[in-house]
């Protein structure tokens, strides 16, 4: 067999694995990977409408070229496929294959992975989530909380470092939760000193915390260690008390301000939070969402991603009355603005600092890479002029020198 196929790939770092384990997957079988394969197999995203519509304009793309002859075959693997189910091919019937990566009780896809990333790695601790947020998909489309056995999260880790990787980026739905299932509390502490006590010159970067799951503890071990990086994403969704409480947001206004206040108290300008925010969510007036810009314009958040509420079916909150489009617009819009001020003033912080840097990729004029304070893909990279080689991918000391247009940090070797 020589059948050529092409990935196309939607959504987020979750998928991105599954779609590595698909790859790895496929070769295994005989297929040979090419970006001109006639065999196309769609990863979808599905966690929103606008997700679903963004898939729904790729899958219509890829049947067109099947229906003239471009490709051969296409198939449907992601969310959307857990999501919608037979609807995908009675929307679509040139579809060959509907398929799942992962079902609603394994963790992984039980095959090889072919890795896409370079430098960094993305390492899935558990699948599914226990939380009951009212306006969130995923429990329905993933399932709940699945969590892998430690010892097998602590061998791949090794394995990826033996193989070159220097940044271990842990990801998950609920990732303070990993162990609650197996163990009967969570045990993502213990998880994280396990691979903090693994030798080697690498970087531990945690996504997906939720607020109500940092304690001291955590912080204790995040400030003792060499490798874990002093970065988290920690979805907010909010500062009203109000709509936290209405979004059904384990701990609450009071557990957000604690957290935020307590790394702030302990790192000061040295750790950097990154954060989800939903503005207009159903009861969302004047008061909530003046609330969220004083909160912000108080606690700067460093890097940040700004959601318009999406009115789901299925979720709790689908029939409460939201603001309205137009309003909803109007502080998606005022926020975004705000939220690249802060996100500007983060960046010209680091102007004249030192920071360690991971350089991942080269072009013919400039290196890129990242400082602990920007995850891959979703945050800034480091650009540096190309006078001397160096080894990708591996550390360097860098200063930074200036910020470009797009927050892009420009910096020279010291």
């Amino acid at each position: 067999m020589n059948k050529k196929f092409k990935v196309v790939f939607l959504g987020c770092p979750k998928n991105l694995v599954d779609t590595e384990h698909l790859i790895g997957e496929l070769l295994e079988k005989g297929f040979e990977y090419s970006k001109k394969g006639r065999y196309v197999f769609i990863q979808t995203c599905a966690f929103i409408k606008s997700a679903i519509d963004e898939s729904y304009d790729v899958i219509s793309r890829y049947v067109d070229k099947k229906k003239k002859g471009e490709i051969d075959f296409i198939g449907i693997g992601g969310c959307i496929s857990l999501r919608l189910g037979k609807k995908i091919k009675k929307d679509f019937p040139e579809i060959d294959l509907v398929f799942h990566n992962v079902d609603k009780s394994s963790i992984l896809p039980d095959s090889p992975r072919f890795f896409l990333t370079k430098g960094y790695i993305y390492v899935k601790i558990s699948e599914g989530c226990d939380e009951k947020c009212s306006f969130c998909t995923i429990p329905d489309i993933r399932g709940k909380l699945r969590s892998r056995e430690m010892e097998d999260i602590l061998q791949e880790i090794r394995f990826l470092l033996k193989l070159g990787f220097k940044e271990i980026v842990l990801i998950s739905q609920s990732t303070g939760q990993y162990g609650k299932d197996l163990y009967g509390r969570p045990y993502f502490k213990r998880l994280l000193r396990r691979i903090d006590s693994i030798k080697g010159d690498y970087w531990i970067r945690i996504m997906y915390m939720h607020p109500a799951d940092i304690d001291d503890e955590l912080l204790d071990i995040i400030e003792s260690s060499d490798k874990i990086i002093n970065y988290m994403d920690i979805p907010i969704q909010h500062f009203s008390a109000k709509i936290l409480k209405n979004m059904r947001r384990r701990g609450g206004r009071k557990k957000v301000l604690e957290v935020i206040e307590k790394i702030r108290e302990r790192f000061g300008d040295n750790f950097y939070i990154r954060s989800e925010l939903i503005v207009g969510f159903p009861g969302e007036d004047e008061k909530d969402f003046k609330e969220l810009i004083e909160k912000l314009k108080e606690y700067k958040i460093n890097r940040m991603a700004i959601f318009k509420y999406s009115k789901e079916k299925g979720t709790e909150s689908f029939n409460l009355k939201e603001p309205g489009a137009k309003i909803i617009e109007e502080r998606f819009k005022e926020v975004g603005k705000l939220a690249g001020r802060i996100m500007r003033e983060s960046q010209k912080n680091l102007i004249g600092k030192k920071l360690k840097v991971l350089i991942c990729e080269e072009n013919a004029n400039f290196y890129k890479g990242r400082s602990e304070f920007d995850a891959p893909e979703v945050d800034f990279e480091v650009v540096i002029k190309k006078n001397r080689r160096l080894d990708i991918p591996n550390f360097y000391p860098l200063k930074i020198k200036n910020i470009k247009r797009n927050l892009d940090i420009e910096g020279e070797l010291w």
